[in-house]
Order: C-alpha cells, then sequence, then structure tokens
C-alpha cells in the first residue's frame, strides 16, 4: 500500500543478485487478469484465496536466497503469516500517513483504496489509509524480524539499510 514493496524489494534484489518474485505479480500471471478486476470480479475473499495459494506455491518452489514482496494485506491472513514467519525473514516497511498519502494520491489499481471504480481523494484517501494502517500494523510487527522507516528514503536507501542491518 505504498510502502515501496516492489521498488526496495527490487533494489534489495539488486544489490544482492538474488531473485525477486512479486507475490501480486504472480496472481496476475496465474488468474490473467490484473487484481483490482479480480476485486471487481469476484471480491476480496476470492482474491485473497488466490493469493494463499500463490504464496504456497512460491515457497513450496523457492530457491534459498530470494526477495518476495508481499502484498499489503497478505500478513493479515493467519496461515499467511505463520508460513512468512516460519520460511521467511519479513521486513516490515513502515511509512507514515503522509508518505502514503504522497506516494498513493491518483493512483489507480489499488482496490482498496477505491470506491466502487472512483479513486477516493482527499481527506477519504486519508481516512482509509489510516484504517488500513491500523488494521494491519499490529500483524506486520507480530510477523516482521525487521522494521524500516522509508519516509524520505529512496528505495536504493531503504534496500541498503535492509542489507546493513540483515548483514548481509
Amino acid at each position: 500500500m505504498g510502502s515501496g514493496k516492489t521498488s526496495v524489494g527490487n533494489a534489495l534484489a539488486e544489490k544482492l543478485g538474488w531473485p525477486l518474485i512479486d507475490l501480486d505479480a504472480e496472481i496476475v500471471k496465474s488468474a490473467g487478469k490484473e487484481i483490482e478486476e479480480i476485486f471487481e470480479d469476484s471480491g476480496e475473499a476470492c482474491f485473497r484465496q488466490m493469493e494463499l495459494k500463490s504464496l504456497k506455491a512460491i515457497l513450496e518452489d523457492a530457491p534459498e536466497n530470494m526477495i518476495l514482496a508481499l502484498g499489503g494485506g497478505t500478513i493479515l491472513q493467519s496461515e499467511a503469516a505463520e508460513m512468512i514467519k516460519k520460511r521467511c525473514i519479513c521486513i516490515y516497511l513502515k511509512s507514515d500517513v503522509q508518505t502514503l498519502y504522497s506516494r498513493l494520491e491518483g493512483k489507480s489499481g489499488r482496490p482498496l483504496l477505491s470506491n466502487k471504480g472512483a479513486l477516493l481523494k482527499g481527506l477519504l484517501l486519508k481516512k482509509r489509509i489510516e484504517e488500513l494502517m491500523r488494521l494491519r500494523s499490529s500483524a506486520y510487527k507480530e510477523a516482521s524480524a525487521l522494521s524500516i522507516k522509508t519516509d524520505g528514503l529512496s528505495a536504493e536507501e531503504a534496500a541498503e539499510e535492509i542489507r546493513r542491518k540483515l548483514e548481509l
């Protein structure tokens, strides 16, 4: 949800020479349609089932070293959270509401930030970001081995901080 999972993941993968697997991209590939379309056609519950199935498949075939960029709500599924805690070093990319708002304002393709296809704007968008952060923050904290504040950092700077803290 704008914290930089994909961009930081790409930068870290490049630094370490490891492959990056983006969970949302894998879902899109297997479903043959965009995330927003899945939400519109089948609803969030169906999307979450697809997300869990894709996560299981990725972790079953995972190379020893890889970067896995999760979807923002993946960690809320208890089964997914348990798999991630057992098989991964989970890193919480944390940003404040204003940073997320700046990154997400006017961006389409994020079904949890729209209202029946219309992009949320202004205070509505900020309130939705706050609500999602409130719902997700404890799950992120519980599952994560490391937390990185991404406010004011480029993807490369955040990736370097992760590399340094994990001593990779």
